[in-house]
């Protein structure tokens, strides 16, 4: 089965909480590929517990990666 190859715009948060291990993860035809957000650090703690995922330093540098084929965007509603 073919995977979708997924960026995560603003992964702290309801991302990291529920999108993630929730949608993208438990998806057979999905695969979490480059995370982003603010807080690098925090960035870095989520990214190690899903193997092969790049934690990127902005949204420029995960839209520029060739393997990420959609972006989900979790960002709050005011921004």
């Amino acid at each position: 089965m073919k995977q979708l190859k997924w960026g995560v715009i603003g992964a702290s948060g309801i991302a990291d909480r529920r999108m993630m291990p929730e949608g993208i993860l438990q998806a057979e035809n999905a695969r979490l590929v480059a995370i982003t957000g603010r807080d690098q650090v925090r960035l870095r703690e989520i990214g190690s517990r899903y193997e092969g995922v790049q934690v990127c330093g902005s949204e420029d540098e995960l839209l520029e990666r060739d393997e990420v084929q959609a972006v989900y965007i979790a960002t709050p509603n005011d921004l």
